[in-house]
């Protein structure tokens, strides 16, 4: 029997509940209020809804990748822009909100699967935060803190029936050797907890459209005098 690492269930979870989830539709409505059609300006109102600190960075991450992924028609492009003391600057733009970038230094030394014990904190490797429009200088974002490991209580979740294994896929203009993971309808492919692609009830949900390696800063970051 194939013994699975935590990264890779992990993973499967997550994407299993990605593409199971009825509303997917719906994710930009978690974005309608940056896309300015109350009228307030959409950047300075991203620099308001504090970021995540967990953010998912791709194998052998470098400065110069970029990657789309296509979500129930909304689309999602990263670039990997800077390395700053071993810290990386994501750049990242919404479909549904053009012309806002959303930045994070990511810090990819930190284990993400690493468990907490109850009372500690769990992992976060997004380090700082900003929003601009394209061209312009970045304005810093608050971080969210990391959640803490609550006691467990109560009955243990039941057993899930999961069909594992391992593939060859064709996405984003490149060939991965991805691991995928199949349970209650939801099927997805991954490498190393990044998600590729994740299919529910044969309905592709969300999958990688195009990777390149030579993106540029969408962000002015030039030093401020």
């Amino acid at each position: 029997m194939k013994v699975l690492s935590s990264r890779f269930l992990l993973t499967a979870a997550i994407a299993a509940s990605l593409a199971s989830c009825s509303s997917l539709t719906g994710l930009g409505d978690s974005f309608s209020s940056l896309a300015g059609d109350d009228g307030e300006d959409p950047v300075a109102e991203a620099v308001e809804s504090p970021a995540l600190n967990v953010f998912t960075l791709p194998p052998s991450p470098a400065v110069g990748q970029s990657w789309t992924m296509e979500t129930s028609g909304m689309k999602t492009t990263t670039a990997i822009v800077a390395e700053v003391d071993g810290q990386l600057i994501v750049e990242q733009e919404e479909s549904i909100t053009p012309g806002v970038i959303l930045a994070f230094q990511v810090d990819p030394k930190v284990d993400m699967m690493k468990v907490p014990a109850v009372g500690e904190k769990f992992q976060s490797n997004v380090t700082a935060a900003w929003a601009g429009a394209p061209g312009k200088a970045p304005k810093e974002r608050k971080v969210m803190e990391a959640m803490v490991m609550p006691e467990m209580t109560g009955e243990a979740a039941p057993a899930v029936d999961m069909q594992t294994g391992n593939e060859s896929v064709e996405l984003g203009n490149r060939t991965w050797n991805a691991e995928w993971a199949e349970v209650s309808g939801s099927k997805s492919w991954s490498v190393d907890g990044f998600i590729l692609r994740s299919d529910y009830n044969g309905d592709t949900m969300t999958v990688l459209t195009e990777w390149k390696t030579d993106a540029k800063p969408a962000l002015d970051w030039t030093p401020a005098k």
